[in-house]
């Protein structure tokens, strides 16, 4: 029964200090409940990722859906060692070549 006690207060403090960082009224982030400027909502729900003025990154799972959206003057970076990659299905988009690969093809030819 502690434990229990234990998780529900850390649930509790975690959800708490979200709310409190945010400053907002306790109901969640504006762009949670669809505000002005709110992105990405899934056609079935009124529930959006973020919106334009929201400073931090958002990674979300929703109906299986994986959604990713930088903050305001934020990026998403992917970083891999030399052995590793990120696929999209079957394509290790690591081996396309890069934009400054490819103007120097172009210059050499």
């Amino acid at each position: 029964m502690g434990r229990l006690k234990l998780l529900i207060l850390l649930l509790f403090l975690v959800a708490n200090t979200v709310c409190a960082a945010d400053g907002d009224d306790g109901r969640g982030f504006e762009s949670d409940r669809g505000g002005k400027n709110a992105k990405h909502g899934d056609k079935d729900s009124d529930f959006a990722i973020s919106s334009d003025l929201e400073t931090r990154s958002r990674m979300v799972m929703l109906n299986g859906n994986m959604h990713f959206r930088a903050g305001n003057r934020r990026n998403i970076t992917f970083d891999v060692s030399e052995t590793g990659g990120i696929f999209f299905r079957d394509l290790n988009i690591m081996d396309i070549p890069s934009k400054f690969f490819i103007q120097k093809l172009i210059q050499a030819a």
